[in-house]
């Protein structure tokens, strides 16, 4: 008869014991949620997107981008047939985008990826600069999404409330159709969401250092927008008037003590 050896049997102890060692285990695979959100979001984005220009407003903004890479110039040249709206000509004849040039120069690395991946073929050229030009919305998009759901788990609520709220901007509001263009508005969301996760961070700062920190952040955040999109200066003085309120706070609680700048 062979000889059966009885298999040691765990403790109700030693299974509590492992359970966490598990749980350790299997977080350090887990992305941080507002990770996976970003790349959930941008994968389908760019799923979905049209991968080339629907106006002439946005062949405006990708010449700015194409004149950049090209020529080194920021002038956009224009003539009879080509799809750009150009300005009232500078002296010398010189055209110049009537858009806020930020967009464009963000825009720039992803038309040199496409440029690279074409080579010297002037149809491919013409085609993968725009589409790699493309791809840089539906980035910008998914980022939008997941720095809102940081902002509101700063705000205190829940992971399940903060993930609705992403998802629902993501997928429920005109940002979906925009990321499928190439027009800024993508890009001025993304910094005045960042303006307001700025001011956010300056009312809670706990000390003159972080909140003059913050508080430039505003003033980078609605610069850029502003280079972004003119239309956005609209939003400047709001954010001006919270910032305001915010370091006013700070001073009369004797947080703003200016050996501690």
């Amino acid at each position: 008869m062979p000889r059966v050896t009885a298999q040691p049997t765990r403790s109700p102890r030693s299974w509590a014991a492992a359970r966490p060692r598990a749980r350790r285990r299997a977080a350090r695979w887990q992305l941080p949620p507002a990770l996976a959100l970003f790349l959930l979001l941008a994968a389908l984005y760019v799923l979905t997107s049209g991968g080339h220009t629907y106006s002439y407003d946005e062949e405006t903004i990708f010449g700015l981008t194409e004149s950049l890479v090209e020529r080194g110039s920021i002038v956009v040249p224009t003539c009879a047939g080509c799809t750009i709206i150009h300005s009232e000509p500078a002296p010398g004849g010189r055209n110049y985008s009537r858009y806020g040039p930020l967009q464009s120069f963000v825009a720039v690395p992803f038309y040199v990826a496409g440029r690279a991946v074409a080579g010297e073929n002037d149809a491919a050229r013409w085609f993968l600069t725009r589409f790699a030009a493309d791809m840089m919305n539906p980035l910008v998009t998914a980022v939008t999404a997941a720095l809102l759901y940081l902002l509101a788990r700063w705000l205190g609520y829940r992971h399940g409330a903060a993930l609705a709220a992403a998802l629902a901007y993501g997928l429920g509001t005109q940002a979906w159709p925009h990321s499928k263009t190439f027009f800024s508005e993508p890009l001025t969301t993304f910094l005045l969401l960042g303006a307001v996760c700025c001011w956010w961070r300056l009312a809670v700062a706990a000390g003159a250092r972080r909140a003059a920190w913050w508080a430039a952040g505003i003033g980078v955040c609605c610069g850029l927008a502003i280079a972004t999109k003119y239309g956005a200066g609209i939003a400047v003085p709001v954010l001006a008037l919270a910032a305001a309120v915010a370091l006013w706070g700070h001073w009369r609680a004797g947080r703003l003590a200016l050996r501690g700048v």
